[in-house]
């Protein structure tokens, strides 16, 4: 789950940047949607965490994300790092309890 949030952050910073690279108002307003989900997951891996071992998420580094610099590039990117998102978070789900958590994270 620590692995997780991070990602969610390092997601939230790289598309803070992807937003800027947009090419019409419309892309942009996509992008920061998915930035603000991204906010949101990290609260909930948070949240879960907190819950499942009493103790508060500590050690999430202060990486940067790589940047980039052309649209197309960070359209791959996202899609990229979301596939494996699904992936990594598809191991965590079958570590849950059944109910709120599994049903959170599905």
């Amino acid at each position: 789950m620590r692995n997780s949030a991070q990602g969610e952050r390092n997601d939230k910073l790289f598309y803070d940047q992807f937003i800027k690279l947009a090419p019409n108002h419309e892309q942009a307003e996509v992008i920061t949607s998915i930035r603000n989900d991204e906010r949101g997951h990290n609260q909930m891996f948070r949240q879960m965490y907190w819950e499942l071992t009493g103790h508060e998420m500590t050690g999430v580094s202060s990486e940067v994300p790589e940047h980039v610099n052309l649209y197309i590039a960070g359209l791959q990117k996202a899609f990229q790092g979301e596939l494996s998102a699904v992936e990594k978070y598809r191991k965590i789900w079958f570590g849950l309890p059944y109910g709120v958590y599994k049903d959170a994270l599905y």
